[in-house]
């Protein structure tokens, strides 16, 4: 790639706080490096090359615009240099100064990023214009104390950030670790008083409670890890840098495809993906498997089944082996009467990635086929997988309505009766837990996880 911009001089303020105007003239003048997976993209470089064109000859926003694009495509030099820029145009800027500690950091720097971390600390912020970088900031530092060994300073920094859930989290780890299980207990309680269903939460109360040697509460918390979900961001650099990756290239264009899902008519969909399409031409990358999917589906959606079947086609003639792709291949040939075709192809996807609609629509083959049995068995695994998402969701009681159903649809299911009985179990229903489990044990003798279970339940 060519040099993207001209020999650039700034002008160092407080003290050469922000930069060494040698270095960051090397990295100015130096051209940009981007990530070799990202190098196919073909509007990457034209792209960059605008916006870096639009800084030289612009201002603070316009370096934060570049610096944003570089950062979302992992170009962390590049990008430290245009946020250098940035902090040096508007001094007072948290946000510029924020990403350049971040660029720093993410440059294994972490002591250098710490004092940029620092300075945003004393920066103003403008009320209500985006979340504040400050308790970032601050669990920033204690996360890179950490990587540098300081527990005790790692301590002291997580304290200082109280009321920030993943400081508060990384505080209770190093309470644990430090044979403080009482204090760290403390903390986890308050974390799920404010997120019950956070898996974090739950499997550190488990470790901790076996520490505290409260084995019966410590199995009860790992319970709760399956019926629980990753809510607790404890790397607040993949929610930070996620949404600069569509700033710019191919990226930039299927983001936009997918904001218009749900609101745009189906003409303005083609248009985006024909963009798309074009963009990418003939190149065998990546986001042509992704293309021809989003158009298969279109052609699916609009009522025209022959031309998801050719852009299904494409894709497996390019080698992709996305499974979405059988589905919806299976779909268009229900769509233009080969049924028979699209349940073979069914059967066959039901084995790579179940799911409960493939079980149904299986289900209504075998009941076309006269197969009152099968449709049963078949209805009873689609139960099945609702009820485990069910439970997952952290709702034993409709999740034990599945299960009930599953095992009404086919009383020779053994997993659909271990469910059952485990509902009932965390539902308190000792004795009917006890039938299901017992039942369980009948079809499939020897069954490690009925018996288990089982074996909690009173005499």
């Amino acid at each position: 790639m060519k040099r993207l911009l001209p020999l650039l001089f700034v002008v160092v303020v407080g003290g050469g706080l922000l930069a060494v105007p040698g270095r960051l003239t090397r990295l100015l003048t130096t051209p940009v490096v981007i990530p070799a997976p990202l190098r196919t993209d073909p509007l990457l470089a034209a792209e960059l090359e605008t916006l870096a064109r639009a800084a030289a000859a612009g201002g603070h926003p316009e370096w934060m615009a570049y610096g944003d694009a570089l950062l979302g495509q992992g170009a962390y030099l590049a990008a430290e240099a245009a946020y250098r820029r940035a902090a040096t145009l508007a001094p007072e800027d948290i946000e510029a100064r924020f990403a350049l500690a971040l660029c720093i950091d993410r440059t294994g720097r972490m002591k250098e990023s710490n004092e940029h971390y620092q300075a945003c600390l004393e920066l103003p912020e403008v009320a209500g214009n985006r979340p504040s970088k400050k308790p970032f900031a601050r669990y920033a530092i204690g996360r890179n104390l950490l990587r540098l060994e300081d527990e005790v300073g790692a301590e002291a920094a997580f304290r200082q950030n109280p009321g920030f859930p993943p400081a508060e989290y990384q505080l209770a780890r190093i309470l644990l670790f430090s044979d403080r299980p009482r204090e760290a207990e403390a903390i986890v309680r308050r974390g799920l008083a404010s997120l019950p269903l956070a898996l974090e939460w739950h499997r550190l109360h488990a470790r901790i409670l076996d520490a505290l040697g409260r084995p019966d509460e410590a199995a009860a918390a790992r319970e709760m890890e399956e019926r629980s979900a990753h809510l607790l961001e404890v790397n607040f650099n993949v929610d930070y840098i996620g949404p600069l990756t569509e700033k710019v290239g191919l990226n930039r264009l299927f983001a936009a495809y997918e904001a218009t899902r749900s609101t745009a008519d189906p003409a303005a969909r083609d248009r985006l993906l024909t963009a798309i399409e074009a963009a990418i031409g003939d190149r065998l990358i990546p986001e042509r498997f992704r293309a021809a999917r989003l158009r298969a589906e279109l052609a699916l959606a609009t009522g025209d089944p022959q031309a998801a079947l050719a852009a299904v086609a494409t894709a497996a003639e390019l080698g992709s082996s996305d499974p979405n792709l059988l589905d919806i291949k299976a779909d268009a040939l229900d769509k233009s009467g080969n049924p028979d075709q699209a349940t073979r192809l069914r059967e066959r996807l039901v084995r790579i990635r179940p799911t409960a609609k493939c079980y149904r629509q299986l289900a209504d083959a075998r009941a076309a086929a006269g197969d009152p049995t099968g449709r049963n068995r078949l209805l009873a695994r689609a139960e099945l997988l609702d009820g485990i998402a069910t439970y997952r969701r952290n709702d034993p009681a409709g999740a034990a309505g599945h299960f009930e159903e599953a095992t009404r649809l086919d009383p020779d299911n053994a997993v659909a009766w271990y469910r059952l009985g485990e509902m009932q179990f965390h539902l308190g229903r000792k004795a009917e837990a006890a039938a299901a489990l017992r039942q369980a044990l009948t079809i499939s003798p020897g069954s490690g996880r009925p018996q288990r279970l089982l074996d909690l339940l009173p005499d």
